[in-house]
C-alpha cells in the first residue's frame, strides 16, 4: 500500500505563496482536510526479552484531529512461541493493552515469535497475528555513560563494543530523573476554612520528575574497522538546564538488533524526526515484522525483535558543573510570592477564605509590616505544588 507522494503538491503550494506575495494579497492559513479513517491500524510495542520479563503494548493508532488518544487493545491472549520446539510462554496483562511475562531465559539456539489473537476475533482465524521468528541478538555491556561541557551547554555519550563483531546495530533508550523545586517554600495550609502549619510529610516544594526518552537513538558500526561504539550522543543539556539544577541521573538501556530491525528503526526516526521541510526526506512506510496471519494485506504496525538488554545508569551533581545560572521551570511565577494584606472592612478570615478557598492558591509564608501587620503571602497552586509536575517520593535509586 504504497504512500502518496507529496513532493509534487507541496512545491505546488509553495508556488502559489510565493504567487500570492508577488501579488501582495493576503494569505489565508492553509488546513488540508484529513480524511478520517473508519478502522485503525494495530501498533505492537516492545520486544522479547530473551534474559528477562517481556513487555508488549497493544494499541491502534487514532486520527490526528483526536484527543483521546492510542485505543488499547485489551484482554487479548498474548505469548512468546519458539520455533520448531513447541515452546510457549504466556503474557499476561497487567494494564489495558500492556502484557507482562514471567521472567524467563531463552534459549539462544532457537528463534523465537510473538504470537496473538485480539479480543474481538480470539476465536476467529482473522485474529491471528505474528512476528516473523528472529534469532537471539545478544548486547554486549555498556562500557560507560559519560559527559563533557560542551560550548552549547552538555553532552551524554554512550559507549560500548563487542569483541566478537556480532552486534554491529545498536539502539537505545532512556528514563531521566531530576530534583526540582517549585517557585515557593509553602508553610502553610489552609483547609477547613482554617489556616494551620504544613507538616514535614505535606511537603510540596521538593520533588522528583521522571519521563522516557523522546526521540530515537540508533547507530551503526558497520562501516567502521571495529565493532566499538565510542562516545554516541545521546541526550544535550542546554546552558543551566532545568535537568542539571541540583541533581540528575539517567538509567540507559542498550539493545542490539539485527539489519533489518535497524532499518525499521532508522525509517521510524526519519517520519518522525526529521519530516518537516521541503528538504526533509519523504514520508516511506515502516510496517515491521508483525503480519495478520489469515489476512496478510492488513497494515499491522511495529517491529519485535528478540534479544537481550543491559543497562547502566549515570548522576550527575550540579556541583560537578559550572557555575551556571540555571533556569527553574518557574520563570512564569516570578521571584516572589503576592502579598494578601488584610483589606479596610472586611475581616480577615474572609480575605483569606476568597484567597485560599477554591484551591488555586497555596499560602506560602506570613510576613508582617507596621501598615498591615501579620499577613500571608500567596502562589498559584501550579507554582506551588511541584506534585503537579513530579512526585515528592523520593525514588529507590537516589544517591
Amino acid at each position: 500500500m504504497p504512500l502518496p507522494d507529496f513532493r509534487l503538491s507541496l512545491l505546488s503550494l509553495s508556488g502559489i505563496l510565493l504567487l500570492g506575495l508577488s501579488l501582495g494579497g493576503c494569505i489565508d492559513p492553509f488546513e488540508p482536510e484529513v480524511k478520517v479513517q473508519d478502522t485503525k491500524a494495530l501498533v505492537v510495542d516492545g520486544f522479547i526479552n530473551s534474559n528477562g520479563r517481556t513487555t508488549i503494548r497493544l494499541s491502534h493508532t487514532y486520527d490526528l484531529e483526536s484527543t483521546a488518544g492510542p485505543l488499547t487493545e485489551d484482554k487479548a491472549q498474548v505469548f512468546i512461541q519458539g520455533q520448531g520446539n513447541g515452546e510457549e510462554y504466556l503474557l499476561r496483562e497487567v494494564k489495558g493493552g500492556t502484557y507482562v511475562s514471567d521472567s524467563l531465559v531463552l534459549n539462544p539456539a532457537v528463534q523465537y515469535r510473538l504470537f496473538f489473537r485480539t479480543r474481538d476475533t480470539r476465536q476467529q482465524p482473522m485474529g491471528q497475528y505474528a512476528s516473523t521468528y528472529a534469532p537471539v541478538k545478544t548486547s554486549p555491556p555498556i562500557d560507560a555513560l559519560t559527559w563533557k561541557v560542551v560550548p552549547r551547554g552538555l553532552e551524554l555519550y554512550a559507549n560500548t563494543h563487542d569483541e566478537t563483531g556480532q552486534s554491529v546495530y545498536y539502539r537505545w533508550d532512556y528514563t531521566e530523573t531530576w530534583e526540582f523545586t517549585s517557585a515557593g517554600l509553602s508553610y502553610f495550609v489552609y483547609e477547613n476554612h482554617r489556616m494551620r502549619r504544613r507538616r514535614p510529610d505535606e511537603d510540596i516544594y521538593h520533588c522528583w520528575q521522571t519521563v522516557n526518552s523522546p526521540s530515537i537513538r540508533l547507530t551503526s558500526t558497520k562501516r567502521l574497522a571495529q565493532d566499538q561504539v565510542k562516545e554516541f550522543p545521546l541526550i544535550e543539556f542546554v546552558e543551566g538546564d532545568t535537568r542539571l539544577r541540583y541533581k540528575y541521573s539517567v538509567l540507559v538501556r542498550q539493545y542490539t538488533m539485527s539489519a533489518e530491525e535497524y532499518q525499521y528503526w532508522e525509517t521510524l526516526k526519519k517520519n518522525t524526526e526529521t519530516i518537516g521541510s521541503l528538504f526533509d526526506p519523504l514520508p516511506s512506510q515502516s510496517l515491521g515484522n508483525i503480519r495478520n496471519l489469515n489476512k496478510p494485506t492488513e497494515p499491522v504496525l511495529g517491529y519485535v525483535g528478540v534479544g537481550s538488554m543491559t543497562q547502566k545508569r549515570i548522576f550527575i551533581s550540579y556541583d560537578e558543573l559550572p557555575r551556571w545560572q540555571f533556569t527553574t521551570g518557574y520563570e512564569s511565577c516570578g521571584s516572589l510570592p503576592e502579598d494578601v494584606p488584610p483589606q479596610e472592612g472586611t475581616p480577615y478570615f474572609a480575605v483569606l477564605e476568597e484567597m485560599f478557598g477554591n484551591g488555586k492558591n497555596i499560602p506560602i509564608s506570613q510576613n508582617f509590616t507596621e501598615e498591615f501587620g501579620l499577613f500571608f503571602t500567596s502562589y498559584p497552586v501550579e507554582c506551588a505544588d511541584c506534585t503537579l509536575r513530579g512526585t515528592t517520593t523520593r525514588p529507590s535509586f537516589w544517591q
